[in-house]
């Protein structure tokens, strides 16, 4: 994945090329600093684990306008923190998510098989 700026970072127009991801949650999310907000009761955003990097975007084609993607790879995270019971807060050179999800553990297992360490806040 080659993300170089904020406006990359925010494509709503994201492919990965016959590569299955690793691992998919359903929840909600908010990017920048509120900015943008998807309820997480309505699961209408993934977040996809990929070899290099994840993607956070609309679980399904017919809400890309609505939900916009954000992507960052695994070696530029700054930080990562749990938030509350279901929040994981990802930090960015220049940006951040909180995505929340029902299965955290199982994307903090995720995000550490490819060496990110999730913090507790």
């Amino acid at each position: 994945m080659a993300y170089s700026s904020r406006s990359a970072r925010r494509s709503s127009d994201v492919a990965r090329a016959g590569e299955v991801p690793h691992l998919v949650s359903f929840g909600g999310v908010r990017i920048g600093h509120g900015l943008y907000n998807a309820n997480p009761l309505f699961r209408a955003v993934s977040l996809a684990l990929y070899s290099d990097g994840f993607i956070i975007g609309p679980r399904y084609p017919w809400l890309s306008k609505a939900v916009p993607s954000w992507m960052a790879r695994y070696d530029e995270i700054v930080a990562m923190w749990a938030t509350g019971r279901r929040g994981i807060d990802v930090s960015v050179p220049d940006d951040r998510a909180l995505f929340w999800s029902a299965a955290r553990s199982n994307l903090e297992a995720g995000f550490l098989a490819h060496g990110v360490v999730m913090e507790q806040a």
